[in-house]
């Protein structure tokens, strides 16, 4: 069994990201699996939302004066996928709720249930998935086509 989940995005948090930045200029999130290399300020400012409850609320007043989350009310889609460490059911929750006046259809699923072993934070996007479970996106597509 690996490390739990925790402990590493503590790692990433609050030592990968200040040490690549400090040494490098910029975080080199691609050579751990986690999308593009992030500029200093953005990976900055991704770690001081993620250390804190309520995810970018916590810079609502500080760092953000202004802004217009709560001016959004077209309907979303949210999914979430039950072996997402990152985006669990609890931090959905956390961020839906940044949106205050978007009504939300929440659906968290379970690989499983489309014949894959993961999809976790980053594969739903994945051709991959997309070529493995076609229906997965067909979800996302017919939730757009009914025109709420």
């Amino acid at each position: 069994m690996g490390m739990p989940y925790k402990l590493k995005a503590m790692g990433f948090m609050d030592a990968f990201i200040p040490l690549s930045n400090l040494t490098l200029g910029y975080t080199p999130s691609d050579k751990i699996g986690m999308g593009e290399p992030l500029p200093r300020g953005v990976a900055r400012q991704w770690r001081e939302w993620c250390n804190g409850a309520g995810y970018i609320k916590t810079a609502f007043g500080k760092s953000i004066h202004t802004h217009f989350y709560d001016a959004l009310s077209m309907p979303a889609l949210w999914l979430g996928f039950s072996d997402d460490d990152i985006a669990n059911s609890e931090n959905m929750d956390d961020m839906i709720r940044v949106f205050t006046n978007m009504p939300v259809e929440k659906r968290f699923l379970n690989p499983e249930d489309f014949g894959l072993n993961h999809i976790g934070h980053m594969r739903y996007f994945s051709s991959k998935t997309n070529a493995k479970a076609p229906e997965l996106w067909q979800m996302a597509v017919d939730w757009f086509s009914k025109g709420e």
